[in-house]
Parts: structure tokens; sequence; C-alpha cells
């Protein structure tokens, strides 16, 4: 009997998650997403609460919640891009699965594994074994997944402050003086500040676009190509007044690229509450 509850439960799931897909699509010109969201979201608290507390099982301890809840959050937006086309662009697959793309701070990635025991159990026990296959073994970084996501570490998020609900952000770098003209420092403020954004990557939110490069102007006449996306080089230019001798070299680049919005809605980004020690907020998050 309860094999069949089972099924039924699986049935009505699956059920109701596909009809949401076109009632969305056919709200979406008279709803704003948020309040769409908001519904969706808040009928299903409204529903699955009641059984929440009528379980007798144990909940997560308090340390646990904020890996739990960003893990929560990343799992929703995960099967509704999945559902709006984001599996064709996935950058990778794990047993036929695409596995979405988390680009995060370290301190995150490390904070959401470290502080939820169950998830360190299951990263230690998913992969365990010998070379290649010892998860434990390798360097920290993008080289396991967890829950459909690779975690990809970015050493410069953006990192923000907030003051009355208005997020400013704070810049990596500063610039200070040095023995022989300027240098950038990383900022203190940006060590300490409170909020930080981490992001889910899809190549198809944007296209990135250079100008056209000259090539053949006209017959017997041609340029050498430029790129316009950061290329370095390194030139020896003769001049009479600057440069007689040839030995003074000078650094050139090129920049030039504009932005075209392509799939917008998956691009998804999370501006949260850090809780590393860095940014002396342990006391706001939970750890107990």
């Amino acid at each position: 009997m309860g094999e069949i509850w089972g099924v039924l439960a699986a049935v009505l799931s699956s059920a109701i998650g596909g009809t949401s897909i076109g009632a969305t699509r056919f709200l979406v010109g008279a709803i704003d997403p948020l309040a769409i969201g908001a519904f969706r979201f808040g009928i299903g608290v409204l529903l699955l609460l009641p059984l929440a507390l009528l379980h007798r099982g144990s909940w997560p301890p308090r340390r646990d919640w904020p890996g739990v809840a960003g893990l929560g959050l990343l799992d929703l937006y995960r099967i509704q891009l999945l559902r709006d086309g984001a599996a064709d662009s996935a950058l990778l697959q794990q047993n036929g699965a695409p596995l979405m793309t988390v680009v995060a701070s370290p301190e995150w990635i490390g904070n959401t594994i470290r502080t939820n025991s169950d998830i360190r159990q299951d990263i230690r026990w998913a992969e365990s074994g010998e070379g290649n296959n010892a998860t434990l073994l390798k360097a920290f970084g993008i080289n396991h997944s967890y829950d459909g996501f690779m975690f990809l570490a970015d050493l410069f998020p953006r990192r923000f402050t907030c003051a009355a609900g208005v997020y400013t952000e704070v810049p990596a770098f500063v610039q200070a003086d040095a023995t022989k003209g300027m240098k950038y420092d990383i900022n203190p403020a940006y060590r300490t500040a409170p909020y930080e954004e981490a992001f889910i990557f899809d190549p198809m939110v944007f296209t990135q676009l250079i100008p056209q490069p000259i090539t053949n102007p006209a017959p017997n006449f041609r340029f050498d190509p430029v790129s316009y996306v950061g290329d370095i080089k390194i030139l020896n230019i003769p001049n009479e007044q600057c440069n007689p001798d040839q030995n003074i070299l000078r650094h050139r680049i090129v920049m030039a690229a504009a932005s075209e919005p392509k799939h917008v809605w998956k691009g998804v980004a999370f501006v949260f509450l850090r809780c590393d020690p860095a940014c002396n907020n342990a006391s706001t998050c939970s750890t107990s």
C-alpha cells in the first residue's frame, strides 16, 4: 500500500510540475514574474509546512541552515532553468544529466560544504576510492559536483554594502602610491564587505560582440588583424625623436566590445549575507 501511495505522489508531482510551465507562460503577460514566483512558492510553503511540522524526524541543526537554504534556493532555480532550456547550454554533463555551473567565491563554496554535515558526508562517500575517484584527495575546487551543480571558484566576486535597501558595490582593488608611479592593492573594504554575489553561469545569456577586423581594405594593401579582446602586444616602434635607436619597447592593447542580450531569462544571480569570519558577520549568521 505504501508503494502505491509513493507512485501516486510521484505522478501528482510530475503533473503539477508539468502544468506549471504552461500556466506560467499563460500568466507571464498579465502578471510580473516576481509575483508569479511568490504565489507558486508561497502556496507550496503553505501546503508543505503542516506536513513538515507533523513529521517526527529531527530538524537540521541551526549551523546547517544557511547551507541547506542556499542549496535549496539553487535547486529551485536549477529545475526552473532546465525547463526553460538551460540543459541545452550546460557546459558539463554527468551520467547524461546536465550539470549547472555556479560561480561563487571560494569562501562560500567551502562554507556550504563544511558547515553542513550531511553535504560533507554525501561528497565524502559519493566518489570514495582511489586515484581520480577519491574526492578528498583532489585539490579543492571545480572537481566535484553536488545536486546537479558544478562549483567554480571566482577569486574576486562582486561584493556590496547595503544601507536603506540600496546596495553599493565595493571595488576589489584601490589605487595607491608606489615607489615609482601607482599600484593597485586589494581594497580593505572589499575583504570585509558584508554582502556577496554568486550566479548560475549560462553562456547563452548574452553574446560578446567585437568590431569587424579590417584585413584587406584595397588591392595590394593589407592590415594586420586586430584583436579587440585584450591581446597584449610588445612593439618596437621606430621614431626619430622618441626611439631613434629602437631600444624602447611599448605595450599596446586594443579593447572594444559590446554585450548583446540573448536568453536573459536564464541569467540568475544571488546577493547574500556572507558568513565567513573575514567579514565579521559570524554573530549575524546561525552558528548553534
